[in-house]
């Protein structure tokens, strides 16, 4: 068998843009890439291991989650002293602090107040939750995750379902705690 998770949301199924990490034997992969192909624009072999497709797969979750979380309370510090959130998303996106968050979710879903990335709060808090557990599994030290594991988590009890875009109001709604 094949460890194929993608990346992408229900968007990027819609428009045939997903990522997909594989992971499993070299030739079986090769064997089955022409059909992988169908279903992934981009396509990734990343180790003969199982897991090793959703430990990739978890660990861009995390960082986008991070970026969400973390751009969120930088836009909502930001409009605490008078900066408009689309000129700060604009000087972010030409700047080191350019992320997915800036690029993406806050233009194209959050400041037009769509919040529509197809990803829900309750599927990003569960693969941070799996990855602070596997981080728990090999010792390793991950407080940014931990804390945006939690914030993760007060979101999904607070909305549960909702598209994690909502991390914006959210955090906005209770002070950005």
């Amino acid at each position: 068998y094949l460890d194929a998770p993608v990346s992408g949301g229900t968007r990027g199924a819609a428009q045939g843009t997903l990522a997909m990490m594989v992971s499993g034997e070299r030739a079986l992969y090769e064997q089955a890439e022409a059909a992988l192909e169908v279903m992934a624009k981009n396509l990734f072999y990343i180790g003969p291991a199982p897991g090793q497709g959703q430990t990739m797969k978890l660990l861009n979750n995390l960082l986008s989650g991070v970026a969400m979380v973390a751009t969120s309370e930088a836009v909502l510090f930001g409009e605490a002293h008078g900066l408009d959130p689309e000129v700060m998303v604009s000087v972010l996106n030409v700047s080191s602090g350019q992320n997915t968050a800036t690029s993406d979710k806050f233009p194209t879903r959050i400041l037009n107040g769509r919040y529509d990335a197809g990803f829900t709060i309750d599927l990003l808090s569960k693969d941070v939750s799996l990855y602070l557990a596997e981080a728990d599994r090999i010792g390793a030290r991950e407080k940014v995750a931990r804390q945006v594991g939690e914030t993760l988590a007060a979101m999904r009890e607070a909305m549960p379902g909702e598209d994690f875009t909502r991390i914006y109001p959210y955090l906005k709604g209770v002070g950005g705690e």
